[in-house]
């Protein structure tokens, strides 16, 4: 009768926790005598896996039996592997872990500020064991044997936390190293004329586990779909006629639905984001707001620190090229996440900073104003000409003045920036100021509806 083959696999497990334990002593050393400064001559004591290969051995001692072995030394060996029942944990347990990368240009070599591939995790439950080790000391007289234990004394009291991998998600990469006993020699009392090479026997337990492997699988979501009515093109001309051959803009369009779970928009002030209804509004049919829990809970588990919120300031739910992204946090309200803004993604200012925001009809220099020194710029709320308080100089609305020393110059001509979008930094409130082509507007603060925000958790 024909069985099915497993799928072979090895990891290197218990090769992997020796070798940490190896590492342990590797920095271990010993006296051999004085310099003339009254400094130590010290030297590296060798640690190696007693579980020597036979032929190893023998290259090692050149092939000879008459080879004298080297000391001081010391020699890892794993006496025993133990079933721990008392670690024993779910048998079939299955931890599933979403996973976010930041997206790659193969071309330059860089990471972008966009998320690149998501994938999902699945590890499954580890086997528990215990590792009986025996580490010997082996010293040619009993004062080299002291200046060595009392080194590793030290570092056990009584266990030593060890690394077996430094892969976030290996969740069975931490053990302890924990000193049992301590035989201090091999040699019997009295010793008489015997010559055996002095040997301290150090004894550890180490939990393990040992991992089968995990499954590692690429997700494919579906962020947003686009759906062309009518494909203008040659080949539609020619099957259908020129009725049928026509190129549409978005002037042409009738109407554009975008669907999300609960159409739900945001509003974001000083870097809280607040759930709001699908025509804006703070509160529902009912007089109630509505809470974060429930949404979130429709698209998976919320990760408070982790979890992003991307938002698109532009016009064009298409253009992604400006996205901003933050990581969320629970607010102090319901309806309310905190909002920690990647400093990375956010447009960079096109223009100089200005100082404020001025109705120059009330407020000007000395009169709600400070004395204006040279690169003193503002904004206008309303158009000026020359006056005793602002000088020869002409400017409407939405223009940006600066101040070179002795006159006012205009530096930004809102007329001339219909097309334009620029960007600029208020010093008065820190926040940054958009220019749309027809007015100013904070940059990050608004309503944005959806299809212009997203959420990743």
């Amino acid at each position: 009768m024909a069985t099915e083959e497993l799928n072979f696999w090895y990891d290197a497990q218990i090769r992997r926790n020796l070798m940490q334990v190896v590492r342990i002593f590797g920095q271990i050393s010993y006296a051999t005598d004085f310099k003339s400064d009254g400094s130590y001559i010290k030297r590296r004591v060798p640690v190696r896996l007693a579980m020597t290969n036979r032929q190893v051995a023998h290259i090692l001692k050149n092939n000879s039996e008459n080879v004298m072995l080297s000391v001081p030394a010391i020699t890892v060996n794993l006496n025993n592997l133990n079933y721990d029942r008392n670690r024993v944990q779910e048998p079939f347990h299955v931890n599933k872990v979403q996973i976010s990368e930041r997206d790659y240009d193969e071309e330059t070599g860089e990471y972008g500020n966009k998320v690149g591939g998501t994938y999902t995790l699945e590890r499954y439950m580890a086997v528990p064991y215990t590792m009986e080790l025996q580490v010997d000391l082996w010293a040619s007289n009993t004062e080299q044997k002291n200046q060595i234990f009392e080194q590793i004394a030290v570092l056990f009291n009584p266990s030593l936390q060890l690394q077996t991998s430094d892969n976030v998600f290996d969740w069975t990469s931490l053990t302890e190293l924990t000193l049992e006993s301590v035989n201090y020699s091999s040699r019997g009392v009295p010793i008489g004329t015997s010559d055996e090479i002095e040997i301290l026997t150090m004894n550890f337990t180490a939990p393990i586990w040992f991992s089968p492997p995990a499954i590692l699988e690429r997700q494919k979501l579906i962020n947003t779909i686009i759906t062309n009515i009518v494909d203008s093109n040659e080949r539609t001309r020619d099957l259908l006629g020129d009725a049928y051959g026509v190129d549409w803009d978005d002037g042409d369009l009738l109407a554009r639905q975008i669907v999300t779970p609960g159409n739900h928009a945001v509003g974001f002030t000083d870097n809280i984001l607040t759930l709001l209804s699908d025509s804006n509004g703070l509160f529902g049919p009912d007089n109630q707001i509505f809470p974060w829990d429930p949404l979130i809970a429709q698209y998976g588990a919320f990760r408070p620190g982790i979890s992003l919120i991307v938002l698109n300031p532009t016009n064009d739910i298409e253009d992604r090229r400006y996205d901003i992204r933050g990581t969320v946090d629970f607010g102090s309200e319901p309806n309310e996440l905190l909002w920690n803004i990647d400093p990375s993604t956010l447009p960079a200012n096109t223009i100089e900073p200005i100082d404020a925001i001025i109705d120059p009809h009330k407020a000007y220099p000395g009169y709600g104003l400070a004395i204006p020194t040279s690169g003193t710029r503002y904004l206008l709320l309303d158009e000026i000409g020359n006056s005793v308080a602002w000088g020869v100089i002409t400017a409407r609305k939405n223009d940006i003045i600066e101040y070179d020393g002795t006159k006012w110059n205009t530096v930004f001509v809102a007329d001339n920036q219909e097309d334009e979008i620029q960007f600029v930094l208020n010093r008065f409130t820190n926040k940054q100021l958009k220019w749309t082509g027809e007015g100013w507007v904070y940059a990050l603060e608004g309503i944005y509806t959806r299809g212009f925000w997203r959420l990743l958790l």
